[in-house]
């Protein structure tokens, strides 16, 4: 059943690795070049134009999971459906849930090794801008969070098996392709837009235009106080905090006696994130597989070819 999977599935897995290995290599020579100039970088403008334009890039790749459900996951069942080649194989000895094993378990095994894979050349790219205030991107910006550390696989494996699921319900290709991008869209959207609520935001009330958060942080957001404590209209900030005829600079908006209240996640807490975003995707994974091992089970044994 093995030999039987890769043959089904070896153009992906080896587009996949073929993806993989150009990743690495594409990463692996920027970024030796990256920490070969940042010594003569003392200001960082180089670093950061550096960063850009690869973070830029990787800025696309929470999509990639997606590719994963529509190319390695839908057509796990789907394309069995619609080609009618499941009949063969429940015909035959092979039990409904060895067959089902076979291509879930080896596949997801797989899924689970790129991802991390993914995950870890990303992270380490990040590692070259370590110091450089630029590697707190991995926390704050959504898209870099969501391409490292270990997130990628919990992801690539909700991907795939959301693949599988939808084709196990749909029965046919395009349904199952249409159910797969719909939910997984919905899915990312709600991660990357409400991520920062995984743990209450922590505060710090700035006086003075030298304080701030680090640079390390994921900046939550931010509001202005009067001098009673009383919140400030975003319109009215320049009126109320900065004293008439002063010029607007940054220090000035403290001059009146107004603070700014900060909420922000610290960059510690960065892999706790980590690990309650893929337990998230894990739970709902469970759930995905369960739905196809009862959807398998429940259609209707065809009588025995010949």
């Amino acid at each position: 059943m093995l030999w039987m999977t890769w043959r089904q599935h070896r153009v992906q897995i080896l587009v996949t690795a073929a993806f993989l290995a150009a990743l690495g290599i594409a990463l692996l020579v920027h970024g030796i070049s990256v920490s070969g100039a940042l010594g003569d970088d003392p200001s960082g403008a180089r670093a950061r134009d550096r960063f850009t334009e690869v973070s830029t890039v990787l800025g696309w790749f929470p999509l990639v999971p997606l590719l994963i459900g529509i190319f390695w996951g839908v057509p796990v069942l789907a394309g069995e459906y619609e080609r009618a080649t499941h009949k063969l194989a429940w015909t035959q000895s092979v039990s409904r849930g060895r067959w089902l094993l076979a291509k879930l378990g080896g596949l997801a095994a797989v899924v689970v090794i790129t991802g991390l894979a993914f995950g870890a050349m990303i992270s380490a790219w990040l590692g070259v801008f370590d110091g450089t205030g630029l590697a707190g991107h991995r926390f704050a910006d959504p898209g870099l969070f969501t391409v490292s550390g270990v997130v990628p696989a919990a992801w690539w494996l909700f991907a795939f098996t959301l693949g599988v699921a939808a084709g196990a319900v749909a029965q046919r290709v395009l349904p199952a392709l249409a159910i797969t991008v719909g939910v997984f869209a919905v899915a990312l959207f709600l991660f990357m837009t409400n991520r920062d609520g995984f743990a209450a935001p922590r505060q710090l009330e700035v006086t003075a235009a030298d304080q701030g958060v680090g640079p390390d942080t994921y900046l939550v957001g931010s509001r202005w106080l009067d001098g009673q404590g009383r919140e400030i209209d975003g319109d009215a900030v320049d009126r109320v905090c900065v004293p008439a005829g002063a010029p607007l600079t940054e220090s000035a908006y403290y001059q009146g006696g107004c603070r700014q209240l900060i909420e922000y996640q610290p960059a510690d807490r960065y892999w706790l994130f980590q690990l309650i975003e893929a337990g998230i995707l894990l739970t709902v994974t469970a759930a995905f597989v369960v739905t196809t091992v009862l959807r398998v089970h429940r259609r209707t044994p065809t009588a025995r070819v010949g």
